[in-house]
């Protein structure tokens, strides 16, 4: 019984690193946001960086992420993209020039921990051709495409620090970031905004989509 309680919580522990591996939002773990609803905001723009009415699901519920499934190993998921990754580490692949509704992409799966079977799929979309001041509605095509696929999210925030609106040059700041979620067939999909700051210190605006097994 001692040895099952012990698995269970490394599984727990895994799987919360594997989240917040992905989602980047490991920065804001220790910090206290605000949160108001956006959804309204998705409603009323219009922006159209991305095609939104391109009919390909990229994950349309069950057992399959692209040309993939779940648990596959490292060796399968090289198989199933075609091509080899960009970069590899022990616990992650990546794959360059890939496309999410026309638009370029990097695409990266994460693997489980302790069972080394791919648990996360995630698009981070390069938006070095977007505007920084159209971010933000380049954001909300993209959780527009995404309710057209899931529905309407479980939530769908936008976190501040302190009483400021949550403009794209306050997530630049690193004062805020957008995140919308989804569940569909066991799988969480999370579509996030925020100000990525890598090992180097360099920071840049991001708009990523994992795709977290459940």
């Amino acid at each position: 019984m001692k040895n099952k309680i012990f698995y269970v919580v490394v599984w727990a522990i895994s799987v919360v690193t594997i989240i917040l591996y992905c989602t980047g939002a490991a920065a804001y773990v220790n910090t206290r946001f605000k949160s108001v609803d956006f959804i309204p905001a998705v409603l009323v723009h219009s922006s159209h960086y991305f095609n939104t009415e391109q009919n390909d699901a990229y994950f349309s519920g069950g057992n399959a992420f692209r040309n993939t499934t779940w648990r596959m190993t490292r060796e399968d998921i090289k198989l199933a993209e075609g091509k080899d990754p960009v970069k590899e580490t022990e616990n992650a692949i990546f794959f360059t020039n890939v496309d999410f509704y026309n638009h370029p992409s990097t695409v990266s799966y994460v693997f489980d921990e302790l069972t080394k079977r791919v648990v996360v799929g995630m698009y981070t979309l390069d938006t070095q051709a977007v505007p920084k001041e159209r971010m933000r509605d380049a954001y909300f095509d993209i959780v527009s495409v995404l309710i057209n696929l899931y529905g309407t999210p479980v939530k769908a925030r936008a976190y501040v620090r302190g009483d400021i609106s949550p403009t794209a040059d306050e997530v630049e700041k690193g004062n805020a970031y957008y995140l919308a979620e989804w569940e569909c067939d066991g799988v969480a999909i999370r579509c996030l905004f925020y100000l990525r700051t890598d090992n180097e210190g360099n920071s840049s605006l991001v708009i990523q989509i994992p795709y977290i097994l459940i």
